[in-house]
């Protein structure tokens, strides 16, 4: 039996959670950093804190069976409709306007320091200096 695809694993969580919320995978622009999963997390926004445990809930048996049956661990990262608000407005925009979310330009800053050669501490090894 081969995996679903992604799109196939989006729909079906939309679809078990009621199609009432954003899904979305997540990726640079939803989440910083790398960790392990980041390839298989899909954000859910719009989520009231106090229904993003009944939401786990409705996603469990799907997730496990993923797991089970094709080695993919699922992660589900919820949004609040305030942290919706304040961080990812530009995926209401999109989704109202029937296009995939798209978000604005990420802007990385690098600095970069020299850092001058500095000569290591002698080390001590049973009481002979090297």
């Amino acid at each position: 039996m081969s995996p679903p695809s992604r799109d196939e694993i989006r729909e079906r969580v939309r679809l078990l959670i009621g199609g009432e919320y954003n899904v979305r995978w997540s990726d640079g622009r939803t989440t910083r950093g790398d960790f392990e999963g980041a390839d298989w997390t899909l954000d859910v926004f719009d989520v009231p804190s106090t229904l993003s445990f009944d939401l786990g809930r409705r996603i469990g048996a799907y997730r496990r069976e993923l797991r089970r049956t094709h080695g993919i661990g699922l992660v589900i990262v919820t949004h609040t409709p305030e942290a919706t608000d304040r961080h990812f407005g530009w995926i209401r925009k999109s989704i109202a306007a029937g296009a995939e979310p798209e978000a604005p330009p990420v802007v990385t800053v690098v600095r970069a320091s020299v850092i001058p050669h500095v000569r290591p501490a002698p080390r001590f090894e049973y009481g002979v200096r090297r």
